[in-house]
């Protein structure tokens, strides 16, 4: 009876081997991969070449279980980083101005505001011009009958030469404003545009991909 308990432990315990053995053996990875030579490397180790290649990882039975890209190169470093700068100003512009709507409203308020200094400038410069024809007539007056013009009618004339000449500057610099207003405005919408088309091009994708729930019967 000694005997056979013995005879029993032993089976046991190599029962036990066998399984331990074969749950190693099912949980075993391989790795492999393409090398420079074209040559297809199969591993049950990690290298560093295959790292650099980029790899997959393969069960007991050699099915496919994971696919490992090879890390960027220095010009698709340089492409991601790129990326990762305009994504960064989008998201810049999109707290600054928030929709491509709202950002061509503020465009539209800024060039109403624009619009309204220069009729004021318009309506200043047409003053000073009617002022300036009345004074040339009362100075014109005073030649015609021989006299010379009164030195400060011929000041005023001169005042209203230069607040002229100074009105059209300003005027110019509004309408320049208004072009560089359009222009940049338009590029930050054309960019809130692109990036509401990305984000509502990603959130499609999402819900394409994600479960669709189970009806109940």
């Amino acid at each position: 009876m000694r005997l056979l308990y013995y005879f029993s432990c032993f089976l046991l315990s190599c029962m036990l081997l066998l399984g331990t053995a074969a749950a190693d053996t099912d949980s075993k990875q391989w790795y492999r991969y393409t090398d420079d030579n074209h040559l297809t490397i199969l591993s049950d180790t990690l290298s560093s070449d295959a790292i650099r290649h980029g790899y997959e990882i393969l069960n007991t039975h050699l099915d496919v279980i994971a696919t490992v890209p090879p890390p960027p190169d220095a010009h698709q470093r340089l492409k991601l980083e790129q990326q990762a700068q305009q994504l960064r100003e989008l998201r810049h512009l999109q707290k600054m101005y928030g929709s491509p709507e709202d950002a061509r409203q503020q465009m539209v308020n800024r060039l109403n505001a624009l619009q309204a200094s220069l009729d004021i400038q318009k309506t200043s410069a047409q003053r000073a011009r009617d002022e300036r024809e009345a004074d040339a007539d009362r100075a014109a007056n005073f030649e015609r009958s021989g006299r010379t013009p009164p030195h400060d009618l011929l000041q005023r004339i001169d005042d209203d030469n230069q607040k002229i000449l100074s009105i059209q500057h300003q005027s110019q610099d509004i309408e320049n404003q208004i072009k560089t207003v359009k222009s940049q405005f338009q590029s930050i919408i054309n960019q809130l545009e692109t990036a509401e088309k990305i984000r509502n091009d990603q959130d499609a994708k999402n819900a394409s991909s994600s479960p669709m729930p189970s009806s109940s019967e």
